[in-house]
């Protein structure tokens, strides 16, 4: 069943980052906490894809975390998603319950700033890789670097996700990120467009252990256009405080509670690729 979601979320997404691919990155404010010789994101935004199970080590990638819900046209941050038929542009938690609770099985606090350096420096417990032809995901062990291919089959984009906290059915654990201003990477590729989100309870349905309970925040994970840093490659600065959701709803980003890092292109192009190194709090 989540596959197949998967699937009809991917389809939604193209003709969403269709919208937005004419519409130029914007640039985010910086925080006090970004340092010389380094990018920050920009703020464009683009579509999520859906949650996928890995089926390994008992754990689960959000992956391609949602596409925007179909209904009315427009959404906040001038993508092309739009809020559920019938919501007339709603923000409110509509829909059933939630069950568990944010963080439920806990917040661990980071050992350090380093997340992940591929060198065997690393707090992520999992990477998973995914498309249309994998959309459940597979494991991948990345060393030296995380370097993602992008999918050419022509209807899909490709996303590699790395679990900072176990995945759960319920009340899922946490990455406590609070004592810092945002997370970097080094990244290059030739990709036509590259985001970068950040999963947290509150964008994850209570069915992956997150408290989401309605169509506008699921999957709905906040995130950066890192676009235009791949070209001239170096280190990017995403502050927190900078990411933002793909289409409106009533959730509020909580970096005490993270989940999950996704690296996210719609690129089908062969031999496009990006590759990421160096994942770090600052």
């Amino acid at each position: 069943m989540r596959a197949l979601t998967i699937v009809s979320a991917l389809a939604l997404t193209l003709s969403a980052l269709a919208a937005c691919s004419a519409k130029p990155d914007g640039s985010p404010p910086r925080t006090g906490g970004d340092t010389a010789g380094t990018s920050s994101s920009s703020a464009g935004q683009s579509s999520s894809f859906a949650g996928a199970p890995s089926g390994s080590s008992g754990a689960t990638s959000s992956g391609f975390a949602g596409a925007p819900p179909t209904g009315a046209a427009g959404a906040s941050t001038g993508f092309a998603g739009a809020p559920p038929a019938g919501t007339a542009g709603a923000t409110g938690a509509a829909g059933g319950a939630a069950t568990g609770a944010a963080c439920g099985m806990g917040r661990a606090v980071p050992t350090g700033a380093i997340i992940e350096n591929f060198d065997g420096m690393t707090q992520v417990l999992e990477w998973d890789l995914a498309n249309m032809t994998t959309p459940a995901g597979a494991k991948i062990m990345p060393t030296g670097m995380l370097s993602v291919m992008a999918s050419n089959n022509g209807t899909n984009g490709t996303y590699a996700a790395g679990l900072m906290a176990k995945w759960a059915a319920a009340s899922r654990p946490c990455m406590d990120a609070s004592t810092y201003t945002g997370i970097q990477f080094s990244v290059t590729g030739n990709t036509t467009d590259l985001l970068f989100r950040v999963a947290t309870p509150g964008t994850t349905p209570a069915t992956d252990g997150g408290i989401c309970a309605d169509m506008l925040c699921a999957y709905a994970h906040f995130q950066a256009n890192v676009t235009t840093s791949l070209a001239a490659g170096g280190t990017v600065q995403v502050p927190f405080s900078t990411l933002m959701q793909p289409w409106a709803n009533g959730s509020v980003f909580d970096k005490s509670a993270l989940t999950e890092i996704v690296f996210i292109t719609t690129d089908t192009t062969s031999g496009h690729s990006f590759t990421i190194d160096n994942i770090a709090f600052y």
